[in-house]
């Protein structure tokens, strides 16, 4: 009987979620902190250094599915759902992907916005401004049940920038 409340609390540790409630609105990065903070930042309009348009589809993929970008940047994620059912793009580390698509499969209604997850309704437009503070692999995901199964998913690569390097 303890296993459910174990998952969920491994779930908030690696997310940062509050408990109180399972839908979250976010604004500009301001007023929340970061889910996964191993990923970068939530990242001000103001200060995207670059735009990079994301459809999410019924074929489950993001197109595109790959995207490099440089350790500093912000970048504006100007996402569209052009399928005919509901899809988000969440940002995050293996772990913190995996603990919410478990706390998804659990609660299927669930719909948040947090600085690092954009769910959107079919034909919804949004976006997701995030700066990558660390050079690596971040994970994209559709935690929608059953999409991230069918292969919704991709990788931002972040180069790490040299020491005399501009960005």
């Amino acid at each position: 009987m303890k296993l459910p409340y174990l998952v969920f609390a491994a779930f908030i540790g690696l997310t940062g979620i509050t408990a109180s409630a399972h839908t979250h609105e976010g604004t500009d990065g301001d007023a929340m902190d970061a889910s996964d903070v191993s990923t970068g930042v939530p990242g001000k309009l103001a200060q995207a250094h670059r735009t990079i348009a994301i459809e999410m589809n019924d074929a489950m993929t993001f197109t595109p599915s790959h995207i490099t970008v440089k350790q500093g940047q912000t970048v504006r994620f100007k996402l569209k759902n052009v399928g005919a059912v509901e899809h988000e793009l969440f940002l995050g580390s293996k772990e913190a992907i995996e603990a919410h698509r478990q706390m998804m499969v659990a609660h299927p209604g669930m719909h948040h916005e947090e600085p690092n997850v954009v769910t959107l309704a079919p034909g919804q437009t949004g976006q997701l401004i995030w700066k990558f503070s660390t050079a690596g692999t971040v994970n994209m995901a559709c935690l929608q049940p059953g999409h991230f199964e069918a292969g919704m998913n991709g990788t931002i690569t972040v180069v790490k920038v040299g020491a005399g390097s501009t960005q």
